[in-house]
């Protein structure tokens, strides 16, 4: 009687809740002590004394795999089938942060898309940290990575989760608004707030006060870059003219050189001997 869901619960994807999770793990929980000495009597209301008493999150754990009493309050829930306002009440409140992933993952199991993103979205602001056991260890995690396994995997704490549809594909139905991050609401506010003009403004005052502020020494050096341009002209004009000064001077030597040779072969062959070359 205590394994049985309860008859008013409402069935889930169109077959009990509790077979959501598969029969092997289901009968690893009903075997264990946790189940039979915490779990036995436990109403909607009362569920809520033994989630606040959970130190991490996880599924089957050792070598003889091993129910955690997470995932027996999670099988608990299932047979319970609790209202759809008790299940909001455990995700708004911040109190009890192992209630708030309780309730996620129970959520993440029985509600539609629709419902499981809208639900589930909001809590990717939420920073507070759990521990998870895994195998053989313990992980160190926040609340929002823990939303984003169960929207994004398939399988978590060794429970196959249900097919969850795209957003993108939900968002062409019309049946969701694209998300927008907590980032993007506060640029939002802050543009409302100010204005893009607002922003040109200032950004230009700040341009002509800059502008202002100098004082050039005359009207042909207006700063001091157009100054550095003169000079480097400057300098680039006497190089250019020494350079030719001393193009000028090497070609009078060699025409002068020439005219002597030339004089200097004259007297040889006066004298009869052999120009010069």
């Amino acid at each position: 009687m205590a394994n049985r869901t309860d008859p008013l619960a409402i069935h889930s994807h169109g077959f009990d809740p509790q077979f959501l999770i598969d029969k092997i793990t289901r009968e690893k929980i009903y075997q264990c002590a946790y189940w039979k000495a915490e779990c036995f009597g436990l109403t909607a209301e009362t569920v809520v004394d033994k989630a606040v008493e959970l130190t991490y999150v996880g599924g089957l754990y050792g070598p003889l795999k091993k129910p955690t009493p997470f995932i027996c309050l999670i099988l608990k829930l299932l047979q319970l089938s609790p209202d759809k306002e008790i299940i909001y009440q455990y995700l708004q409140q911040k109190k009890f942060k192992y209630l708030t992933a309780l309730a996620a993952f129970y959520w993440r199991l029985v509600g539609n898309g629709v419902d499981v993103y809208r639900w589930l979205e909001p809590l990717y602001e939420d920073f507070r940290k759990l521990r998870i056991r895994r195998e053989n260890n313990y992980d160190l995690i926040h609340v929002d990575e823990w939303v984003d396994e169960l929207l994004l995997k398939e399988d978590v704490c060794d429970i196959k989760l249900p097919r969850l549809p795209n957003r993108n594909v939900l968002m062409e139905d019309r049946l969701l608004g694209p998300r927008k991050s907590k980032l993007e609401q506060e640029l939002e506010e802050e543009l409302q707030e100010t204005g893009p003009f607002t922003e040109k403004k200032k950004l230009y005052s700040e341009v002509k006060q800059r502008e202002s502020d100098r004082q050039p020494e005359s009207k042909v050096y207006q700063s001091l870059r157009f100054r550095d341009l003169l000079v480097q002209a400057s300098n680039r004009t006497k190089g250019r003219k020494l350079m030719e000064e001393e193009i000028q001077h090497k070609s009078e030597e060699i025409m002068e050189g020439d005219k002597s040779l030339a004089e200097w072969n004259r007297l040889r062959k006066e004298l009869g001997l052999q120009p010069l070359k």
